[in-house]
């Protein structure tokens, strides 16, 4: 049998065709992998970039921290100055020891004085940081006048005036140290004080009022009745005084109301003992 002529060729053929198919692979191989390396390469590239601008903002960040750090202890510093100049101008004034006029308005009111007793009233109705106290910052003085006048008894006094008050004593506000000397000043016929005592049951000791006795007062403050103190250190005038009126007179029986009426009438100043 004859060999096939064709069969050499067609295994040069086959062979060539899985030499071609290699080298396709192999390849296809090698561009798949430098393709994986560029795109890790390009990743590694993108992540340090990120990197970078995050330390960088980071570092920003940091300067503004540093940068707002200084400011704030530039200023604190100023401030610090600031105060320091105040305190020394405010040291150089005129000293009031606030300590020692309120233990002689004190001793005053114990001996049975009805203004003292009607100015330590005032005092515990507002507390003491409300009749005058300094401003811790800027030495600024805060006073209810009338009330810090009867303290001090000092007349026309101002905030600005050059004084430095020293020494004041911390008393917080008292309604019943207020009620008690209100009414030992309203029995020697203190009207300011009467008219104080109205207030405070009119509107100030709720469930500890006594109607009553606040319609008592309101009635006698109302006809004038005792040794008036102009200008009111409460600041009561008739207006206030018809609202204290109209306000009791609401809650009062018919019974309460002449209760309050005979202990008007009947009302003569005395000097109580204080106790």
């Amino acid at each position: 049998m004859a060999a096939d002529p064709l069969k050499p060729l067609l295994k040069g053929m086959f062979g060539m065709l899985l030499l071609a198919g290699l080298v396709l692979f192999v390849h296809t191989v090698r561009n798949a992998i430098i393709e994986q390396e560029a795109l890790a390469a390009s990743r590694r590239t993108t992540a340090k970039a990120e990197q970078d601008l995050r330390t960088q903002k980071v570092q920003e960040q940091r300067k503004v921290w540093a940068a707002a750090e200084a400011r704030e202890k530039e200023q604190a510093a100023a401030r610090a100055r600031e105060h320091s100049a105040r305190q020394a101008a405010y040291d150089q004034r005129r000293p009031i020891d606030v300590g020692i006029a309120f233990g002689n308005l004190l001793r005053r009111a114990n001996a049975g004085e009805a203004e003292a007793q009607n100015i330590l009233g005032n005092i515990y109705l507002l507390g003491m940081d409300r009749v005058i106290s300094v401003e811790p910052e800027n030495f600024g003085i805060r006073m209810t006048l009338r009330p810090a006048e009867g303290l001090l008894g000092a007349a026309n006094l101002k905030p600005a005036d050059p004084v430095r008050y020293m020494a004041i004593p911390k008393l917080p506000s008292d309604l019943e140290a207020a009620r008690r000397y209100f009414r030992l000043a309203a029995l020697q016929g203190n009207e300011d004080a009467m008219a104080s005592l109205a207030h405070l049951h009119a509107f100030r000791l709720k469930q500890n009022a006594d109607l009553v006795e606040g319609y008592q007062w309101t009635l006698l403050s109302l006809r004038g009745t005792g040794s008036q103190v102009k200008p009111s250190i409460g600041g009561h005038n008739e207006a206030s005084l018809q609202r204290c009126a109209e306000t009791l007179a609401k809650q009062l029986t018919p019974a309460q109301l002449k209760e309050a009426q005979e202990r008007a009438d009947a009302f003569r100043p005395t000097k109580p003992t204080v106790r």
